[in-house]
């Protein structure tokens, strides 16, 4: 693929799925564990700034703007294959996954919200809270997490690009550097 963002961005998808599935098959309640939240992102950490590294590699330079977009369409294109995917899921392979979810983060809420002193009244309150949410992957609930997830990745792009960039050289020429040119015949002879 000669576009890094695409090239990247498929990976990170990808890899995702992957990821998911797989956690899936161990065991659901891992897809809500802190330790899946963690993996999951660190590598829209990594896949970004490999997608900017290639990039800067072949352009020679990576101007802000360059490493925002180059960050952003790696998050973006993987956040609606993996939401499309996560869709596909809970609406057709596991169709009990949405209210199995739900009662892990009870379960899980339960016992943190024990260890934590709150006065029963408070827990139950905040119980209640959770279980009238709605953990349905409905198109409503897909739109809203693309929304969502697109600006969570142009936030996080925002910050990768300032590691990333590099300025272009004032005596720059897209096809080669004249001044490299000339130092590497000077070299020569």
């Amino acid at each position: 693929m000669k576009n890094p963002s695409i090239k990247w961005g498929s990976y990170l998808a990808a890899t995702s799925i992957i990821m998911m599935l797989i956690i899936y098959i161990i065991d659901y309640k891992l897809l809500v564990s802190m330790w899946t939240v963690l993996v999951s992102f660190i590598l829209m950490i990594l896949f970004p700034v490999l997608a900017a590294k290639e990039k800067r590699a072949e352009l020679g330079y990576l101007e802000y703007g360059q490493a925002v977009m180059t960050c952003f369409i790696v998050l973006l294109i993987s956040t609606v294959v993996s939401m499309g995917f996560q869709n596909l899921l809970y609406n057709v392979i596991d169709t009990d996954l949405a209210v199995k979810i739900k009662e892990t983060i009870i379960e899980q809420n339960r016992g943190r919200l024990e260890g934590s002193g709150l006065g029963e009244d408070k827990i139950d309150e905040i119980l209640e809270s959770i279980e009238s949410k709605s953990y349905d992957q409905d198109f409503r609930a897909f739109l809203t997490g693309l929304f969502a997830g697109s600006a969570f990745s142009l936030i996080i792009s925002l910050i990768i690009a300032i590691f990333v960039k590099k300025q272009r050289p004032v005596f720059f020429n897209n096809d080669t550097n004249d001044i490299e040119k000339e130092l590497i015949s000077d070299s020569n002879e």
